[in-house]
């Protein structure tokens, strides 16, 4: 576990470099802008995570194994794709056994894939890149050490909001299919789209607010649904496994705190908030909203507190948004490096994934 904590206090120890001053000689003449910088920083600290990530041992997470010989012994052996939908991660395996039989490679490809594209997306969405990485770090590294496949279509389908916002509605819908391609339950980001569609973002929330308490209403007959349709997701729906997985936590709390703020943001503020910034609120209210229904759903169907991680990462840009906001953001940020840090001890006191018994393949 101690590659975790020196990883954490390496995001810490570099956090300087990004308070940018331009006529500042520290930085000499190549680091020019405050962007480079930021560059500079997430290049640092996400190169180190997909070291963790790619380098690891094959038992460090439960899953690791059941993703080696499952799709990368499975191409290797029977130059076949295991599975017809999920196709990206069986690509991703045909690409590592062009240039070696050794599975590490195949890790190693996918640790590089999901810190370049968290970084991207913490890259062009935060306010504040150092509180993000800090989150990102503290509530949500460890399980990409172990549901690795999943963690691949998140990274992959969030970065789909950035193209929402620059008005790329194609594009990001064929980034979300790509998700879907990588795990099936990425399906459930095809709300993103949904929000770049509706121009009216006030009404758009509505409208995910109606899909959202309809969802907690009648989630008992939409899984029957699923299950029906696709009978193979019958013992996920049942697995005790999952069905322990959801319960009231810290984030449900964090969620539901900061949901309301952007909600008295929307309704009382409109006369001080520019449009821009309205519109993105409305935006981040509505995808919390979403992570919120999952995850109360959730305590009862623990496979659907699965996707409540596809939600739960937009924490990543809303929550320093949320603190810059506030008058004592200086205290409050110190307080939130603290918390994280204790999330990441907690993660791994109570690890039950075989992710704190960390080390490198070699060792």
């Amino acid at each position: 576990m101690r590659y975790y904590y020196i990883l954490f206090f390496i995001s810490i120890i570099l956090s300087p470099l990004l308070v940018f001053k331009k006529n500042n000689d520290l930085y000499g003449r190549i680091l020019v802008s405050k962007r480079n910088i930021k560059k500079a920083y997430l290049f640092v600290v996400f190169t180190f995570i997909s070291m963790l990530i790619g380098l690891r041992g094959i038992d460090v997470g439960k899953d690791t194994y059941a993703y080696i010989f499952h799709y990368f012994y499975e191409v290797k052996n029977n130059a076949v794709f295991r599975d017809s939908l999920e196709i990206t991660i069986n690509i991703i395996a045909w690409i590592s056994l062009q240039f070696s039989s050794n599975y590490q490679l195949f890790l190693i490809i996918n640790g590089v894939l999901i810190a370049l594209l968290f970084s991207k997306f913490i890259f062009n969405n935060s306010e504040n890149v150092f509180l993000s990485t800090v989150i990102f770090l503290g509530m949500f590294f460890i399980q990409s050490m172990n549901l690795m496949r999943e963690w691949l279509a998140i990274g992959f389908g969030i970065n789909a909001l950035t193209l929402i916002r620059k008005g790329k509605k194609k594009s990001a819908l064929l980034l979300i299919l790509i998700s879907i391609s990588t795990h099936i339950t990425a399906i459930s980001l095809l709300l993103i789209p949904l929000l770049g569609i509706i121009k009216n973002k006030r009404k758009g929330l509505l409208i995910i607010f109606i899909f959202c308490a309809s969802f907690f209403l009648a989630k008992d007959y939409i899984l029957d649904m699923i299950v029906s349709a696709v009978p193979k997701y019958y013992g996920y729906v049942n697995n005790p496994y999952f069905l322990n997985e959801g319960g009231f936590n810290i984030k449900d709390l964090i969620f539901i705190c900061i949901e309301i703020f952007y909600l008295y943001l929307i309704f009382f503020k409109t006369k001080v908030i520019s449009v821009v910034d309205y519109n993105k609120y409305c935006e981040n209210a509505a995808l919390l909203l979403i992570a919120i229904t999952f995850s109360l759903s959730g305590q009862k169907f623990g496979i659907v507190h699965r996707l409540v991680y596809y939600y739960s990462v937009f924490l990543i840009i809303s929550l320093p948004e949320v603190i810059a906001k506030m008058k004592m953001k200086k205290l409050i940020s110190a307080v939130l490096v603290v918390a994280m840090f204790v999330m990441l001890f907690r993660n791994s006191y109570f690890d039950n994934n075989g992710i704190s018994n960390y080390y490198f393949f070699w060792q």
